[in-house]
């Protein structure tokens, strides 16, 4: 479950990014867009071409947009993956001196690592993690777990949408 929320948590980031890059028209265009009166704009304005050009992330976010995943080539699909997102967000220069300064990557790393074993169900025993009873005398222990984990997704969330479209905040 807390995997899934980073996951999910994580693509709304990477889509806001992958947006905010865009190059929705073709530049030459844009160079040639004419302020200086309403009459020039309106001449100049209706010759912007848009840019048909995607890159992979682009066409990822689209295909993700239109429920068209499936049908995407093996090396597009795999821009949806949080390697993929760490590495597109990790470009940013604040977001990379963040990781770095605070040492959140060496976290990041160990939270995926322990993630990762209750997805895949690696053994016998991450399974029987999830059947927790109520007169368990380690509950309080498991929620602490949870709420640690859960808080730390959802804080590095937060900054990352701070960075990222602060708007978004307000």
């Amino acid at each position: 479950m807390i995997r899934k929320l980073r996951d999910d948590l994580l693509l709304y980031v990477f889509i806001l990014t992958v947006i905010n890059q865009r190059k929705p028209f073709i530049e030459g265009n844009l160079e040639n867009l004419n302020l200086n009166n309403a009459n020039d704009f309106a001449s100049t304005f209706s010759n912007l071409r848009i840019n048909p050009n995607l890159t992979d992330n682009e066409k990822a976010v689209d295909a993700w947009l239109s429920n068209n995943v499936l049908e995407l080539p093996g090396k597009i699909k795999m821009k949806l993956s949080f390697e993929n997102y760490m590495k597109s967000l990790k470009k940013d220069e604040n977001i990379n001196k963040i990781l770095t300064h605070y040492n959140l990557q060496g976290y990041w790393n160990t939270l995926t690592k322990k993630l990762n074993n209750y997805v895949h169900n690696n053994g016998r025993q991450f399974t029987a993690h999830n059947l927790v009873k109520h007169s368990n005398e380690n509950l309080d222990v498991y929620f602490q777990i949870i709420n640690s984990r859960t808080s730390y997704v959802i804080t590095f969330f937060l900054v990352l949408i701070i960075m990222t479209e602060s708007s978004l905040i307000s």
